[in-house]
């Protein structure tokens, strides 16, 4: 049976999530639905440039917050109110009325026995990624990915 850690939860109800909805999903090895847009809001980026933009974000000397990898999208956590700026080629901003899809804070990279793994976790007080260095970051790892576009 999976233990879910206390830290693991202390973040889900300032976003608003159904902690029993929760936990039933982390129990059973499945996604939780968690609320966008109240603690946070989340960019989806292309799988292939989420490592170098967060390479990218690194070498410029940003902090980068919680954020996880899926099967096709890397998804960052911004400040809410982020997403409502967030203007970038193949991303999608999430906000406020949006859920997102995420495993226990304790399926960490390299672990990934679901679709979707954190690469860094959120936990209080939650790190979140500036979304204009983000957005500066994702659009240097397209470059340097496809110097023609």
């Amino acid at each position: 049976m999976i233990r879910i850690a206390r830290a693991d939860l202390d973040w889900l109800l300032p976003a608003g999530a159904d902690l029993d909805v929760v936990t039933a999903a982390w129990y059973n090895g499945t996604l939780a639905p968690i609320p966008v847009g109240r603690l946070w809001d989340a960019i989806q980026l292309p799988k292939h440039l989420g490592w170098p933009t967060l390479n990218c974000l690194h070498r410029a000397r940003h902090s980068v917050g919680a954020s996880l990898q899926g099967s096709s999208y890397f998804y960052v956590l911004v400040p809410p109110g982020g997403a409502a700026i967030w203007k970038a080629p193949a991303t999608v901003a999430l906000s406020r009325g949006d859920k997102l899809a995420v495993p226990d804070p304790a399926q960490q990279v390299p672990l990934t026995p679901s679709s979707r793994t954190w690469i860094i976790p959120p936990r209080l007080p939650l790190a979140l990624s500036n979304p204009t260095a983000l957005r500066n970051a994702y659009l240097a790892a397209r470059r340097e990915a496809s110097p023609n576009i």
